[in-house]
């Protein structure tokens, strides 16, 4: 048996079973992204086995993981795991330029999953094919299957936990040993095609009567691609077949030969049986032929409706190019329309959902015929849970469902257990968020939920309960789980059935039972339209929903919300409107570029470092400001507040020619010759020197020239206090020097 790991701990002594679930479309043998299911069972009566969605599986060094948790962890757990394939089931939200290259997109899709892909598997052609599409609503798994059917190949999970593509048949296995199997028809590939059923098919062969069909919704293939394709397995033979079962190793998209017979395995099961004895193995293979014609006629009849159309109308001189495609209830329209006078491109989607009368239609579970039956010998709680899911969990987000099941009791006990008795299962959200969605009868309780009259000892009915699930997506969807949650005689659940609608199949109703019914319309419309004056951009997106209860209307809500941008010779406009509500106000903000310079409107700016700091902006009260302001030759007005200004240099000027007010590292200068409304003694100027002063006049720190040019200078010197005169009138005269040293009178004599 294989080495099997959790959280890096050895456990496979710990494990009684192992098997291997690999399986392709019977429809398209290429272009499949293959998983692959391992179903385990652990003896964990030790309880060593838990946080499993936190943690991997290691099984010879490749990587598992299980999506949902054990009903709970008990001595005996049984679980389901996948390789990393499962990782692409994500919608591929591209960030690249278009037109690129399949490489960059794989080079991204890499990078989105974490997981490596090997483009080395990849012939270059298909590597640097240019792309110039993607769809935001397609599976990442769905592209990685389009781009391995483009060179002839399916994707998988190596050992090394990397995305390998192979061919069909790249590997062989001759088998001496079947237990039985039922051959059904020979295959002998004469063509390969590619058909939408919109535009010319794509085809290489002589033969229509063994065809490979190439999936029709794979817009990457072209022409060559299909060449390529057809040179790759022209005239391989196999035959169709059913359940083959041997021992051995084998994979899906593998061949093995039995006898003279040669066979490819589509659907592969692989039961490890451990120590020195071979692995069992039951393999499908069962492939219907294709006729060209049918196919064609086949996809020209389907509810998907696409129409292309190209025109040229020589009266209107234009060519028109129409995409139409109609699917249920959603309308996508595309128009290109070519002039003399301009190019018209329009796009518009219109979605309208009614939740009224939908019947259900089609069981999304499968493996749901048998019935849970509990009798008055079994005490404890009842459950069958292995009704899996039969669609691609993504296609639940965001549907209305309607869950039904038939339900009898006889002779129940009140009290006893939880009194239930129905089915559910668990919606997990990749959010992290989990809902269950169940419909259950109760014994001896009045259920609210579903207004179900006041339950008896003795019941028989088809119970059932509608839901919307959550638009969003994803991540994981339980088994449907049928369970007995009480004591009786006899209690039986059977025929559960969980249906896309609001109402299931079987049902008469009665119009009065109808208590909501909720019509959306919502309509998408985008337009460029370029002429010889103009170019525009329109994007608007309307949603009306009206609610009615009874027949009565009590709400209408309306929401538009538009984008336009329009280029002129003389302006740019910019223009961004919302409205909510049917009267209610509609909100413009505009901006404007020309001429005259940018105009801003009913909104604010701002302008951000690449820090993310706001560097400039306008706050609510419409004031502008301006952090980290670097003006050179900038001309201020106004008055200015509360500011600090950093430099080595101030100057105030009356002219351009000097400053009358100037403060430097030389000091101060106050110059009233420099300024016609300035007024100071005689006109003169004033310097507050930064020079230590001495007794020199040159160096004194205190200098004042007259307006006929003569300087005189407080004689201020090292260590000097202040220096006085004192005027004796009759005595002499003293100047008085106060110093550190102390205080020196010096006689002065008149002249």
């Amino acid at each position: 048996m294989e080495t099997i790991k959790f959280k890096g701990q050895d456990i496979t002594c710990l494990v009684t079973s192992l098997s291997y679930q690999e399986e392709i479309s019977n429809e398209y043998l290429l272009g499949n992204a293959i998983a692959t299911q391992v179903n385990i069972t652990i003896n964990n009566k030790d309880g060593l086995i838990k946080d499993i969605l936190d943690y991997p599986f290691s099984i010879d060094d490749k990587i598992y993981m299980a999506y949902e948790k054990p009903e709970r962890y008990t001595g005996k757990m049984e679980l389901v795991l996948y390789d990393n394939m499962l990782r692409f089931n994500a919608e591929y939200q591209t960030g690249l330029v278009y037109p690129t290259t399949i490489t960059e997109q794989l080079l991204e899709i890499q990078s989105l999953t974490g997981v490596s892909i090997c483009t080395t598997d990849l012939s270059s052609d298909v590597l640097k094919k240019e792309v110039n599409w993607y769809d935001s609503s397609g599976l990442i798994r769905e592209f990685i299957g389009f781009i391995a059917e483009c060179d002839g190949k399916n994707a998988y999970i190596g050992k090394d936990n990397k995305v390998h593509f192979k061919q069909l048949g790249s590997n062989n296995y001759d088998l001496s040993y079947s237990n039985n199997y039922e051959l059904i028809e020979s295959v002998d590939i004469s063509c390969v095609l590619w058909s939408n059923g919109v535009t010319e098919p794509l085809s290489k062969g002589i033969d229509d009567k063994n065809t490979l069909l190439l999936n029709s919704d794979n817009l990457y293939v072209s022409q060559d691609d299909v060449n390529r394709i057809y040179e790759l397995y022209k005239g391989l033979k196999f035959y169709s077949f059913k359940s083959f079962k041997s021992l051995g190793f084998m994979e899906a998209t593998d061949s093995f030969t039995y006898g003279d017979l040669k066979f490819i395995a589509l659907n592969v099961k692989r039961t490890v049986n451990g120590g020195l004895a071979r692995d069992s193995l039951e393999v499908d293979g069962e492939f219907t032929t294709k006729d060209v014609s049918k196919i064609t006629d086949a996809l020209s009849d389907s509810q998907k409706i696409k129409k292309v159309e190209a025109r040229l109308n020589n009266d209107e001189t234009k060519i028109n190019l129409t995409a139409q495609q109609v699917e249920k209830n959603v309308k996508n329209i595309s128009d290109l329309e070519i002039g003399l006078d301009g190019i018209k491109s329009d796009v518009s989607k219109s979605i309208e959902s009614i939740y009224k009368f939908e019947s259900g239609s089609n069981n999304i579970f499968s493996n749901c015929h048998k019935p849970l039956i509990k009798t008055s010998d079994e005490i404890n709680t009842k459950f069958i849970n292995d009704m899996p899911l039969d669609i691609n969990k993504s296609e639940l987000k965001g549907k209305a469902i309607c869950i039904s099941t038939s339900i009898e009791v006889i002779n129940g006990i009140v009290g006893q257990l939880s009194n239930r008795i129905g089915v559910e299962f668990d919606v997990g959200y990749a959010d992290g968020t989990k809902k269950t969605y169940s419909v259950y009868w109760y014994l001896g309780q009045f259920d609210l939920q579903y207004l179900l009259q006041t339950s008896t000892a003795d019941h028989e009915e088809r119970i059932w309960a509608h839901f919307k699930l959550e638009d969003k997506e994803i991540s994981s969807v339980s088994n449907l789980k049928m369970i007995i949650d009480l004591n009786a005689e006899r209690a039986v659940v059977a025929n559960p059935k969980v249906e896309f609608g609001t109402r299931p199949t079987g049902f008469d109703f009665d119009m009065s039972y109808v208590r909501d019914n909720i019509t959306t319309i919502e309509e998408n419309y985008t337009q460029i339209n370029q002429t010889v004056n103009d170019l525009s951009l329109k994007a608007v997106n309307q949603e009306k929903e009206i609610t009615t209860i009874k027949g009565n209307i009590t709400e209408v809500t309306t929401r538009i919300q538009s984008a336009e941008i329009k280029l002129q010779p003389t302006n740019i406009l910019l223009a961004v409107n919302e409205q909510i509500g049917a009267n209610g106000q509609l909100y413009t903000t505009k901006f404007v570029l020309d001429k005259s310079g940018v105009h801003i409107s009913g909104g604010g700016i701002d302008i951000k470092n690449n820090r993310g700091e706001k560097v400039f902006y306008a706050d609510t009260k419409g004031n502008l400001v301006i952090n980290n302001l670097t003006a050179i030759n900038g001309t201020f007005s106004g008055t200015i507040k509360g500011s600090t200004i950093i430099g080595s240099s101030i100057g105030f000027y009356e002219d351009n020619t000097s400053p009358y007010i100037s403060l430097d590292s030389g000091g101060l200068i106050i110059d009233s010759t420099k300024a016609s409304q300035m007024v100071t003694f005689d006109k003169g100027k004033l310097e507050l020197l930064t020079t230590w002063g001495y007794f020199l006049n040159n160096t004194s720190p205190i200098k004042y020239t007259s307006s006929d040019g003569t300087e005189r200078f407080a004689i201020f010197g090292r260590n000097i206090a202040y220096i006085e005169f004192e005027c004796g009138y009759t005595d002499p005269d003293y100047l008085i020097i106060t110093s550190i040293t102390g205080t020196y009178r010096i006689k002065c004599e008149r002249v």
